[in-house]
């Protein structure tokens, strides 16, 4: 019965082993990472360094207003320290929009690029972390420039992106630079006069190629104004790019493959991945909500297969990130599927991508990005509760309190003379979930918890335990959650003493010439044990005979006093009590419970005082 017991320990064990190793991502719950008047977060990574930036805006009274940038960055050594309006304030004239971008080279240095006026473009430069910015120049545009996307190539070079405005048009612009001082003029980006509407490029190197997917629409699906995703390569670092290429997604609804211009595809996102480029997007048929899509592309850009459709049904899905995370694809992106947009992540499991909301706080959550520094992943976004607008953030799951222990049949801490002691614990709650606990039961103070895993969160929360000598012992346990963290350990202590006090000392009572009791009214006391510590006493008093009896010719079988605690005081008095010989029995209890060996005391007493009674009393008229 044994070995069936620790084998089922043992495979429990290794299935939680199991679970622990797949690519599941823990979170700990959201928290608040800037508390007020924060919107579009950005994010970069690059060497050791990790930030994100965000927007203030300040809105006038006659529309438009002031914005400034704050950032925030951490290294591995470092935790995430806030440098806030760093820049600013700049002038906006309509609508709230991100009006900066950000990149961090494989050497931690922070470039930002910023439309400061309406055909400016500054770029600011840190090299300390975000401690302090310089601005390294200014590059102009002929026209109106929107919406800078600024991104670090693969031979540590930078390409910069803007959207041109014109009274009927949308289009890229570039500029590329070797060191991010020196910038060439903007150039059209697409030159196909037939894609007249196009922005929101996403660049990505591979293989000493720069790769951007952007989207467009052309004047043959202006009609109904859906946008299709082109993708443009360079094999010269960006000076100049191939011609745009559509890229075609094959799709089947009931049954039938539909024609491409019955979808519109919008914000593609890029990431390299082994030998591929990885790319998610969105993807909305005809009139229906937007999902999330994702696909592959090979070295010359060509598709691998039929697009994966990651989401599906009613909720309007939007901005999907791409996150390689523990050697796996991830997708992050919002939706409303709770009525309020939510940040929902999903991985791949087989063939299906399962996701699951990890925004669950109030408000509007959106426009999440992802942090990436050495192994670990931060999720922030755009919080929105009210008028009031605010980023927050997940961290790994790296803590789980420990169990709340109850001691059932004992006092924590107390001396008594029980060996077997029930004991309970309720578990703890945690984001991660928790899969049990280990515990250790031991003489002495020490914890010896070590972490492995012995009852199961399904299982009976409590046992019994044994002590099997005296002495202080500790039952330490600990709680393991779903993301393998331990606990520390919380403990109950307890102090086994089975060995009874020694018998109290008699003081001497009063008595006469012939060794009778001065009185019949009287108090005998006596003194406790000296090495132990006691609680109360037991005690009896018991007739032996008349008072002529000679005590030493009679056998008498004393009695013993009552196995429960009578009084606490070291002295009992009596009041006129018959004639006789009597023998008062006493035996000290200690705080373990222990009732001592008793010790007795005889005497005689031939005082006694007569009284009447009266007990029934009529009266007659």
């Amino acid at each position: 019965m044994r070995t069936i017991k620790i084998l089922s320990v043992v495979s429990v064990f290794l299935f939680l082993l199991t679970v622990l190793n797949a690519q599941d991502i823990y979170w700990d719950l959201p928290k608040v990472f800037v508390p007020s008047e924060a919107r579009f977060p950005i994010s970069a990574v690059g060497g050791n360094t990790a930030a994100v930036l965000w927007h203030e805006f300040i809105p006038s009274k006659n529309g438009g207003g002031k914005v400034y940038l704050s950032i925030s960055t951490r290294t591995e050594k470092r935790s995430w320290k806030n440098h806030l309006r760093f820049a600013g304030p700049f002038v906006y004239e309509r609508n709230q929009a991100p009006i900066s971008s950000l990149a961090v080279n494989s050497r931690g240095e922070i470039y930002i690029a910023v439309a400061v006026d309406e055909n400016i473009t500054r770029i600011f430069f840190s090299a300390d972390g975000g401690e302090h910015f310089k601005i390294l120049t200014d590059i102009k545009a002929v026209s109106t420039t929107v919406a800078p996307r600024l991104f670090v190539k693969q031979d540590g070079g930078f390409i910069l992106f803007v959207t041109h405005e014109t009274t009927d048009s949308l289009s890229i612009f570039y500029s590329v630079s070797a060191d991010g001082r020196r910038w060439t003029n903007f150039r059209p980006f697409v030159n196909e006069k037939k894609l007249f509407i196009n922005f929101l490029p996403y660049h990505v190197s591979f293989k000493n190629n720069e790769y951007v997917v952007f989207q467009s629409v052309t004047t043959e699906t202006i009609r109904n104004y859906r946008y299709q995703l082109y993708l443009k390569i360079s094999r010269d670092g960006g000076e100049t790019w191939s011609d745009a290429k559509r890229l075609e997604f094959k799709e089947h609804k009931g049954g039938k493959l539909q024609k491409q211009d019955q979808f519109s595809n919008q914000r593609p996102n890029l990431k390299v991945f082994g030998n591929r480029i990885l790319m998610t997007w969105e993807r909305q048929y005809r009139n229906q909500p937007p999902q999330i899509y994702f696909t592959e592309l090979d070295e010359q850009g060509n598709l691998t297969g039929e697009p994966e459709k990651v989401t599906e049904g009613l909720n309007s899905c939007h901005f999907p990130q791409i996150i390689i995370y523990k050697n796996e694809p991830f997708i992050l992106w919002f939706d409303n599927r709770r009525g309020e947009d939510h940040i929902i992540i999903a991985g791949k499991r087989g063939f299906r991508w399962e996701d699951r909301d990890i925004s669950r706080i109030p408000g509007e959550s959106s426009f999440g990005r992802p942090v990436l520094l050495n192994n670990t992943l931060y999720i922030f976004w755009e919080n929105k509760r009210g008028k009031q607008y605010r980023v927050f953030f997940l961290e790994p799951d790296r803590t789980v309190l420990p169990p709340k222990v109850i001691a059932g049949n004992f006092k924590p801490g107390s001396i008594s003379n029980i060996s077997d002691l029930r004991i309970r614990w309720i578990l703890p709650k945690d984001s991660s979930g928790i899969a049990g606990i280990d515990y250790s039961w031991n003489p002495g103070a020490k914890h010896l918890v070590k972490g492995v895993l012995k009852i199961t969160s399904n299982k009976k929360q409590s046992i019994t335990l044994y002590a099997d000598k005296d002495g202080l012992w500790t039952f330490s346990i600990s709680a393991m959650d779903y993301a393998g963290n331990w606990s520390k350990p919380a403990s109950v202590s307890y102090i086994r003493d089975t060995v009874p006090p020694s018998p109290v000392t008699f003081d001497s009572p009063k008595v006469d010439e012939k060794g009778f009791l001065t009185t019949n009214t009287f108090k005998i006391g006596w003194k406790p044990p000296k090495k132990d510590t006691i609680k109360g006493y037991t005690y009896v008093l018991q007739y032996v005979g008349l008072k002529d009896v000679n005590i030493n010719k009679v056998k008498v079988k004393f009695l013993s006093p009552p196995s429960r605690l009578l009084t606490r005081k070291t002295n009992i008095s009596y009041r006129n009590i018959d004639n006789g010989v009597y023998a008062l029995i006493v035996s000290a209890i200690d705080s373990a419970g222990n009732i001592g060996r008793p010790n007795k005391l005889i005497f005689k007493l031939n005082k006694y005082i007569p009284v009447t009674y009266i007990t029934y009393v009529k009266a007659k008229k």
